[in-house]
């Protein structure tokens, strides 16, 4: 069974290069496709803050078949994105929009939750 972060790159490889020219796109696309497997996603999650003192939203959340945070960046890990990730219990990932790249920012000693295809719940 695949981990979260295999599921999450297979999705981004179907992203083309047109879905990947500006964030909106690319933001919709990734929803898209995650929505496709059958996940529960969740756009613009509210989290108490974004690392400046200012309202902060979680791109994507995943809730089923479980719990991912998910931001989408340019090209490189912005501080904010980490600080609203820190902020979820559960799987929290980065997906750089220019590399395609799906970076894990969980804890080195946890595991990457499997999760389960459809009709395996």
């Amino acid at each position: 069974m695949p981990t979260a972060i295999e599921y999450l790159k297979e999705a981004v490889d179907k992203t083309t290069a047109q879905d990947r020219s500006n964030a909106g796109t690319f933001h919709s696309a990734v929803e898209y496709q995650l929505r496709l497997k059958g996940w529960l996603v969740v756009r613009e999650f509210p989290v108490t803050g974004r690392g400046d003192h200012h309202q902060g939203r979680i791109d994507l959340v995943v809730f089923s078949p479980c719990r991912i945070a998910i931001e989408l960046d340019k090209s490189r890990i912005r501080e904010k994105s980490k600080f609203k990730l820190s902020l979820f219990e559960g799987l929290k990932f980065v997906i750089l929009r220019e590399t395609g790249e799906v970076i894990s920012l969980n804890e080195p000693m946890k595991k990457e939750g499997r999760v389960a295809g459809p009709g395996q719940e």
